[in-house]
């Protein structure tokens, strides 16, 4: 494995005398890459939070918050209602997921643009990049012709050569701040891909609220992910004489060393009531809660 000078080096040799740009998502990957990027290249590296309008609940606000008290300034992109209209009515998962790629690279060519830069520092694990080789798209791979039609001379890819694990272990090293890096990791995405059929506002709101709810229920099991999904279809619920709801919320954690397979976590009984309870208690609209078995294989730890 690389050692940290190596990866600082082998940054600066890249970029030389050129303007950087990178994009801050406040998970393991794009918080280690931004500090290695930071370190290597100073002022010459450009930091941007990409609000999609699909993060976990205050994550803009609290992860630009948190880089500011280790002295590295994020500038706040909002493109909430670009991405909202670019993926309203579009249902299947593959769809949104490419769809998404595209609006992002859109608006990074924009800053690229804005910026005069040529480079591009990116956060790309080794996960990403075989999972991609077997046909499953993802946000932040795309073919050399792409890039260059966005402006992007060079993408430099620091961390990919390492699973999550060992991105975490190189964040220890690092001596970065543990809420980098000690709390499950979110998809790139976000709650785009954590809603099954059409998008709507009222749902982006419903599964964000139930994913904060999931975390601190299950922080105490130390998933290595965990997220809450919003179903397609509808049920009937009942408490007292009114009924709650019609939504279906899947709660889904697992266990894993490399993110290529995962087990199944399975928490106490009483853990799981006290999830559909808050869930269905607190969030209006929800008429039920569904724990999800699945390892990986046969399914994936993401549902689309």
């Amino acid at each position: 494995m690389k050692s940290i000078d190596e990866r600082i080096e082998n940054i600066k040799k890249e970029v030389g005398d050129e303007i950087a740009i990178n994009a801050l998502s406040g998970g393991v990957d794009s918080s280690v890459v931004t500090f290695l990027g930071k370190l290597a290249l100073g002022d010459k590296l450009k930091t941007y939070f990409i609000d999609t309008g699909f993060m976990r609940e205050n994550e803009p606000k609290d992860v630009i918050k948190t880089f500011k008290k280790i002295g590295i300034e994020v500038e706040l992109y909002d493109t909430n209602d670009e991405f909202f209209d670019a993926v309203r009515f579009i249902k299947d998962g593959e769809d949104k997921r490419k769809v998404f790629s595209n609006k992002f690279y859109d608006i990074f060519s924009r800053i690229i643009k804005e910026n005069n830069a040529k480079y591009l520092l990116q956060g790309t694990i080794k996960a990403d990049k075989i999972m991609f080789d077997k046909g499953q798209s993802q946000h932040n791979i795309k073919t050399k012709s792409d890039y260059a039609k966005l402006g992007i001379e060079r993408v430099i890819e620091p961390l990919s050569d390492l699973y999550k694990g060992q991105v975490r272990e190189l964040a220890i090293d690092l001596n970065l701040p543990d809420e980098f890096y000690n709390r499950p990791p979110f998809p790139g995405p976000g709650l785009l891909i954590r809603i099954l059929g059409e998008v709507t506002r009222e749902k982006i709101g419903i599964v964000r609220k139930a994913q904060k709810i999931v975390e601190e229920e299950l922080n105490d099991y130390n998933p290595s992910q965990c997220l809450a999904c919003l179903a397609n279809d509808t049920a009937t619920g009942m408490i007292g004489k009114k009924s709650p709801g019609k939504y279906m919320v899947f709660v889904r954690a697992v266990n894993t060393d490399n993110f290529m397979k995962a087990d199944i976590l399975l928490p106490r009984k009483k853990t799981i009531e006290k999830l559909s309870k808050r869930i269905t208690g607190e969030i209006p609209n929800v008429a039920r809660v569904l724990y999800e078995i699945t390892g990986k294989p046969p399914g994936t730890i993401e549902y689309i």
